[in-house]
């Protein structure tokens, strides 16, 4: 069987009486019958039992020239041509088999074949695709890897910066409190300080107080000394009546009309640190020659006589100075003013408002004094409140300096 190219098979088939390929009835050509024809050679030859004897004889030819034997001969030709063709039947069957057999097992390989080959492009596209899954799997692999150090590294700086967070933080504590600390010790040191230059100021207004009073008592002891020596009649009196009576012809120096110079007295040349309702010392620089005017010099007191002719003496004091409110007090009006007899002379307080501590300003302040003849009046320049609205609580010291006091009789 042979393919026609279609699906069809067709079983080739040789005709009978057609010679196939030249051999008269005798199969493939002679070579089919040729066993017949040695069959007859070597039964007798062609004459007389062989190839020598000739046609004659008992030789083969006889026979052949038999009618019966040539039926037979006929008929054997007959058969070898029927054999022949049968042969030729039989073979062109096993041929159309073996090539139909051949072509199913072309097909049979070429379709093997076919599926080979579509099986290896399966197992090529397989291997692609398993190729492109293990280039996957490990690309992923290397994700997650990179990832999880991304990971890893991120966590890393985030714990380093919330380390270096929480340093600083603490750092910012620490240094809070510790500012904290230092500021209440420095605040307790400022208390200190400030408790000790009050103490220390209280120190100085109690010396100079304690300097006052003993160069007070000592002018009024001096003073009774002098006056005691006077024989003139006298009446105590209280306030500013002269507590002796004026005799017109004798003692004390009634009676005589005198004219001094000016007196002068200075504040030292550094600051000085006066209490509230306290007087300022002074120093002496040009004192009164006649004892009309009676100073210690350092004292804050002077003494001042009614010596002369008419029944009072008038003198004319004037202070001028710079003062300021020390570091640490409070910044209120603060003001100067001449006292005679304890009493402030309406009049002659100077105030002065600075905007801060330790900034001065300059201060005059005036006053007019009658003293009774043969008496003595008490005389100072005193820190005195500027405050006028009776709530303000005055600051407790002030500091002078640069001070000049005159003290000038004018009648």
């Amino acid at each position: 069987m042979i393919s026609n190219g279609t699906d069809n098979m067709v079983m080739p088939v040789a005709p009978m009486y057609g010679g196939n390929g030249g051999g008269c009835g005798f199969g493939n050509g002679w070579g089919d019958g040729w066993w017949i024809l040695l069959l007859l050679l070597f039964a007798g030859g062609w004459n007389n039992g062989g190839f020598g004897g000739g046609f004659g004889g008992d030789g083969v030819m006889p026979y052949l020239w038999n009618t019966q034997t040539q039926n037979d001969v006929n008929r054997g030709f007959d058969n070898a041509g029927i054999a022949g063709q049968l042969s030729g039947i039989q073979t062109a069957i096993t041929t159309g088999f073996a090539n139909a057999e051949v072509a199913g097992c072309n097909r049979t390989i070429d379709a093997m074949n076919q599926r080979f080959a579509d099986t290896t492009a399966i197992t090529t596209a397989l291997n692609g695709v398993s190729s492109q899954l293990a280039n996957c799997c490990c690309e992923n692999r290397l994700a997650t890897a990179n990832l999880g150090s991304d990971i890893a590294r991120e966590a890393c700086a985030t714990r380093t910066a919330d380390s270096q967070n929480t340093q600083a933080l603490l750092g910012a504590i620490n240094g809070g409190v510790q500012s904290i600390k230092d500021q209440l010790c420095q605040d307790k040191i400022d208390a200190k300080n400030e408790k000790i230059a009050d103490l220390e100021r209280q120190l100085i207004s109690a010396q100079n107080n304690a300097i006052l009073q003993k160069g007070f008592s000592d002018e009024v002891d001096a003073l009774y000394n002098r006056l005691s020596n006077c024989p003139v009649p006298s009446m105590p009196v209280y306030g500013r009546t002269p507590i002796f009576t004026c005799n017109q012809n004798s003692g004390c120096g009634c009676g005589m009309e005198e004219v001094i110079p000016m007196a002068e007295y200075l504040t030292r040349d550094s600051v000085e640190v006066v209490s509230l309702n306290s007087p300022i010392p002074f120093l002496d620089s040009i004192r009164c020659p006649n004892g009309n005017v009676i100073h210690s010099s350092g004292s804050g007191i002077f003494t001042l006589r009614g010596r002369g002719n008419s029944c009072f003496a008038r003198y004319e004091i004037e202070f001028t100075g710079n003062i300021s409110i020390p570091t640490g007090g409070t910044v209120t009006p603060i003001a100067t003013a001449i006292v005679i007899q304890g009493e402030t002379e309406q009049g002659s307080r100077a105030i002065y408002t600075p905007a801060a501590v330790d900034e001065y300003g300059n201060v005059t302040s005036r006053a007019t004094v009658d003293v009774p003849s043969c008496c003595c009046f008490t005389a100072s320049v005193e820190y005195v409140s500027g405050v006028t609205d009776g709530t303000t609580v005055p600051t407790p010291t002030i500091n002078v300096i640069d001070g000049s006091l005159s003290i000038k009789r004018i009648a």
